[in-house]
């Protein structure tokens, strides 16, 4: 699945079969796993030794997965090069390159497989490109020789382009480098140049044939497998184990590793190139040999020779660059060698792009029903976050219901029992008004020439009689009455009706005349003012004065109504904020209070 792409990419270089787990992942490529197969008793000639070798390779690849395979390609059975070519489109490059690719391989009639990539203008070379080849039937015999199913390959390369593709994934601003890779049976020779490969061949002089100068006479040494060890552990180029036919057969190698570059170096003159300006890398199986980049370094003391460099545990266990070839594969399976040479044939390299077209498609298809999961979970956790949140809300209002029913509960208690005390706290605050309101009409009284004659709550007063003539004896006291009214006296018009507000009722005779009855009047009024319980304190019109007072002691012209209103009694009960109208003439409605009972004060004439 996309965007994870895995390949497993076969090294056979006998008698080692190198495998690797490869991983890229958002264009970061990984090493998941390294195996290596050892044969060292390998013979091309031998059927068993064919057949296991195919069964271990199966039984590395199962335990890998299953994931495509990518496979090397003896340098020889292909050729890389660069060739130049006019100024062109892309399809007409590509026709281009599919003719000098058959002119390349001659007058054979086994089909070919080519490749190709553009490379920087260096030299003589301005429009460059880097074509790899090889005939059809040496991919499907290196294919059977694994064992292996031909739909299962995804990659095929030369070893050559291998160790360039691992070189400048590693290096890749290197300039001039010479990758020498000393093989079993071959030395495969590669040029980089300025970044990119440039030149790759191999030459049949590898660590078999250079072994076979270690002592042939002796028995103890007829096995492949017993020259090499010996190559491995002892410094054939120096002290007691020296071998001058072995440093011989060195030289010779050199000299044969020499002439290709120089035949390079002659072909590109005008890079104006030297051979010492290359630095020499050595890898493979015959480059862990001890003492040979010292020899090297000494016979060719202006050349310089250097090991490939790996990373981790790989320098203790292999010989270096012991994986190059097999890393450099992976690398172009998983598309990210910036110089191709893939030598898949073309139906499988179709095959593969349908896969990878599956593959997206899946990949997309798996994306969006992530995308829907997620969604999908989001939509869950705000239900289910929904409903905890109308739980916790629906506790919280069944608690402050809970708790509103016990308040409901306590305000009744409360209000009981504040109803069992607020009479006798209605009436006290009445009498208190009363008596308080007595005492300031005695006090403005003082040193005055006035005298009064009615002292009623606005009740009690507004529900008498209004001011006619009588022939009733009028009565020996004046008396002020605060209590609920007499009964009414006859029909009465309902006209007239005004609301009475709360307060008393005062009457005063003030025996002055003109200017001097009015001021004192004022000055009467505005002393009862004073007080904070007087709401309002105004005179009472002819027309609302009710028949009270003894007519014996009043003076007709100057005697006067004060109504003086005070503010609510906070113990008066709700209830009792009902008014009710009693005709009068003129009719005055006044407050229904059952609960205040006259009470009759005496006063002194």
């Amino acid at each position: 699945m996309l965007p994870a792409q895995r390949v497993i990419a076969i090294d056979v270089a006998l008698p080692h079969v190198k495998l690797i787990l490869a991983q890229k992942f958002l264009n970061k490529i990984s090493i998941l796993r390294k195996e290596v197969i050892e044969c060292p008793d390998y013979s091309e000639a031998s059927e068993i030794s064919k057949e296991n070798l195919k069964e271990e390779i199966q039984k590395k690849i199962s335990g890998f997965g299953q994931y495509p395979v990518a496979i090397t390609l003896p340098q020889h059975v292909s050729l890389s090069q660069v060739i130049d070519l006019p100024p062109a489109a892309e399809s007409d490059v590509k026709r281009m390159i599919q003719g000098e690719a058959h002119r390349i391989a001659g007058l054979s009639q086994t089909k070919i497989v080519w490749d190709y990539a553009p490379l920087r203008p260096y030299g003589k070379h301005a429009h460059s490109f880097w074509i790899s080849l090889c005939q059809e039937q040496e991919i499907d015999k290196a294919i059977e020789k694994l064992g292996i199913e031909r739909e299962e390959v995804r990659e095929v390369m030369s070893v050559g382009n291998a160790l360039i593709c691992s070189y400048l994934h590693r290096f890749p601003e290197t300039v001039s480098t010479i990758i020498v890779e000393i093989g079993t049976q071959s030395t495969t020779v590669a040029i980089l140049y300025e970044g990119q490969g440039v030149y790759v061949t191999s030459f049949a002089l590898g660590v078999e044939l250079l072994s076979e100068t270690i002592s042939p006479q002796s028995s103890a040494t007829n096995h492949f497998s017993e020259r090499t060890e010996i190559l491995l552990k002892k410094n054939l180029f120096s002290g007691s184990d020296k071998s001058d036919s072995y440093c011989a057969a060195i030289e010779n190698w050199l000299q044969e590793l020499l002439r290709i570059v120089g035949e390079w170096l002659s072909e590109n003159m005008e890079l104006r190139l030297s051979i010492q300006s290359f630095n020499f890398v050595l890898c493979g199986f015959g480059a862990a040999q001890p003492g040979l980049v010292e020899y090297l370094n000494k016979i060719a003391p202006d050349l310089h020779f250097m090991l490939w460099q790996d990373n981790g545990e790989e320098i203790k266990k292999y010989p270096p660059g012991f994986f190059a070839a097999a890393e450099g594969l992976a690398l172009q399976a998983l598309g990210v060698n910036k110089q191709s040479a893939s030598l898949l044939p073309e139906d499988l390299r179709a095959m593969w792009r349908s896969q990878k077209i599956a593959h997206i498609l899946q990949s997309v298809c798996a994306l969006l029903i992530g995308i829907l999961i997620i969604l999908l979970g989001i939509g869950t956790w705000e239900v289910v976050y929904e409903i905890r949140e109308r739980t916790m809300l629906k506790s919280q209002i069944e608690y402050g219901l809970e708790i509103a029913n016990r308040l409901e509960l306590l305000k009744a208690q409360v209000l009981k029992n504040y109803e069992r005390i607020r009479p006798v706290l209605y009436k006290k605050q009445l009498t208190m008004d009363a008596v308080q309101a007595l005492d300031l009409i005695a006090t403005v009284r003082s040193n005055k020439p006035m005298w009064f004659v009615v002292f009623a709550d606005e009740q009690t007063y507004f529900s008498a009689p209004p001011l006619i003539t009588t022939n009733e004896p009028p009565p020996t006291n004046v008396v002020a009455i605060i209590g609920p009214p007499p009964p009414p006296q006859g029909d009465q018009s309902q006209t007239n009706k005004v609301v009475i507000k709360p307060g008393f009722v005062t009457e005063v005779c003030i025996p002055e005349e003109g200017e001097a009855l009015r001021r004192s009047l004022s000055q009467l009024v505005n002393a009862l003012k004073q007080w904070s319980r007087f709401r309002n304190v105004d005179t009472v019109p002819a027309e609302q004065r009710r028949l009270l007072a003894d007519q014996r002691t009043i003076l007709p012209e100057k005697h006067f109504a004060i109504f003086m209103e005070i503010l609510t009694n906070e113990f008066q009960s709700v209830q009792q904020t009902n008014v009710t109208a009693v005709s009068t003439q003129p009719g005055l409605p006044v407050e229904n209070n059952p609960e205040r009972e006259p009470v009759k004060l005496p006063v002194k004439r």
